[in-house]
């Protein structure tokens, strides 16, 4: 099974076992992890790209994300206008159904393109938010044992 499809079922796992409260969910954002980068690409795309560092992927992510979404937003206005101007024409057939149907078709397939990069955008964040806890980590514990106190460093 590749990464990915793990990825993605342990998310799917996840969001069921918190909604329905067999999980207690803790994100820790002073921690550099996958999962702190992965909510805030679900929060704003590309936002998980720039804290993992990854500057310019972070811009074309919000670009390929936001102005799908955007052009999305404006085919379905224009949509509902002409929905509008073809019920007060009253005509049946008329050529404003077939552009409303038209501009609908399109605002949904801009809108499916954009639900995919967000998808896609959280899932990059949260990958390569574990490679670079991995690679760049330090963290540094303290045990508390009958006698003494042990740190623990991981580079």
């Amino acid at each position: 099974m590749s990464r990915s499809v793990k990825t993605v079922t342990i998310c799917i796992i996840s969001t069921f076992l918190v909604h329905n409260g067999l999980y207690p969910l803790e994100i820790n954002f002073r921690e550099h992890n996958g999962t702190s980068a992965a909510v805030r690409s679900l929060l704003l795309p590309g936002w998980g790209q720039y804290y993992n560092e990854q500057k310019i992927k972070s811009y074309v992510f919000f670009a390929i994300t936001i102005i799908p979404l955007g052009a999305g937003w404006y085919f379905y206005t224009d949509a509902e206008k002409t929905y509008k101007k073809y019920e007060e024409k009253g005509l049946m057939n008329d050529h404003l159904y077939v552009k409303y149907e038209n501009k609908l078709t399109t605002a949904n397939i801009l809108f499916i393109l954009s639900a995919i990069a967000w998808g896609y955008n959280v899932v990059d964040a949260y990958l390569h938010g574990e490679n670079y806890k991995r690679k760049y980590g330090l963290n540094i514990k303290l045990y508390e044992n009958s006698t003494n106190l042990e740190f623990v460093y991981r580079f």
